[in-house]
């Protein structure tokens, strides 16, 4: 007679595969990748009425993915849910934990893809929203204004501290990163985000490096936006805070319209318009460009803030926009 094998809980696997993705459970807060996962596990255990990984089978996996076909679940949260079981029962599998994974190949297809529907503002909508900011305070004040003349992401400002203003051979900038400090929060989308973007004169002229410094120091730049209680990110906050504002007080609710994103698709015409070169903008927006195989050697054009400030300075203001100066030159 052989004893029956040890179990394999859930809760080990999870922590297993946390661990080699650099994240702790007990991590406060805890990291989004690592909750989406605790969260997709207790719903499979609840399911199942059990919480060992060796007795789940294929035919569990199927009949889990059916059931919430049948509860109306979308295909996209189905293949998600389904790739997030996978990516732990791969992670066991390499590890010498299990030996099959029961979620492999039974997601649900991915629709062809369809061409993106967000879109840039337009010249009147860009110019309400910017002189409507004008009489508004903290976020709303100054992050329509940012994400116009940066380019940059929600997330990435909204992320930022008083410190991250930093100048550089005279020349203003805004330096973008996810170095956080005594258990703040920072992410970004890729290492491509890592960049420093000079200010645009007109965003120096509107006031925002007075704004910035005027703030205590250590203060994010938008200490009106606090952090959400799960993952202890703003960029939720901020988005909810401006949307609102957009759609209710200045009556944009275009569903084509990204409260803050389409900033970004509005400053890459801008700089098209503006004949900047592609390898310039993108090291402004945090976009890879690598358009030959020169663009891994030297120091990358990120480097020299001289030349994006004399680039980033051509993008104009919206027309209907008056500025605070005339610009410099």
């Amino acid at each position: 007679f052989s004893p029956a094998p040890p179990g394999v809980p859930f809760g080990a696997l999870l922590s297993g595969w946390a661990a080699d993705q650099g994240m702790s459970p007990d991590a406060k807060p805890v990291p989004r990748a690592l909750y989406d996962r605790q969260r997709t596990l207790t719903r499979l255990e609840d399911f199942l009425g059990q919480h060992d990984a060796a007795q789940v089978t294929k035919a569990d996996a199927v009949r889990w993915k059916e059931d919430g076909q049948k509860r109306g679940l979308t295909a996209g949260t189905l293949r998600n849910d389904i790739s997030e079981m996978s990516a732990i029962w791969k992670w066991a599998i390499r590890n010498g934990k299990l030996s099959e994974n029961p979620f492999e190949g039974i997601s649900p297809p991915k629709p062809k893809r369809r061409a993106a529907t967000r879109r840039p503002f337009t010249e009147q909508e860009a110019a309400l929203i910017l002189n409507a900011a004008r009489k508004e305070r903290g976020v709303l004040r100054w992050l329509p204004w940012v994400c116009a003349l940066t380019g940059a992401r929600l997330n990435e400002i909204v992320q930022s501290d008083r410190e991250d203003l930093i100048e550089v051979d005279g020349v203003l900038a805004l330096r973008i990163h996810d170095d956080g400090e005594d258990g703040e929060t920072r992410s970004l989308k890729n290492a491509d985000s890592r960049r420093t973007v000079p200010l645009h004169w007109a965003l120096i002229a509107e006031g925002f490096p007075d704004y910035a410094r005027a703030l205590p120091a250590g203060s994010p730049l938008f200490p009106d936006v606090k952090p959400d209680a799960v993952f202890g990110l703003r960029s939720p906050i901020a988005g909810k805070k401006v949307s609102r504002w957009l759609k209710v007080k200045l009556g944009l609710s275009d569903p084509h319209i990204s409260p803050l994103h389409s900033w970004r698709h509005t400053f890459i015409d801008a700089a098209r318009l503006a004949e900047i070169p592609q390898e310039v903008r993108s090291a402004i927006t945090g976009h890879a460009a690598k358009l030959d195989e020169s663009a891994a050697y030297g120091l990358g054009v990120g480097h020299f803030l001289g030349l994006l400030k004399r680039e980033i300075d051509k993008i104009a203001l919206p027309a209907g926009v008056e500025p605070r100066a005339a610009k410099p030159g």
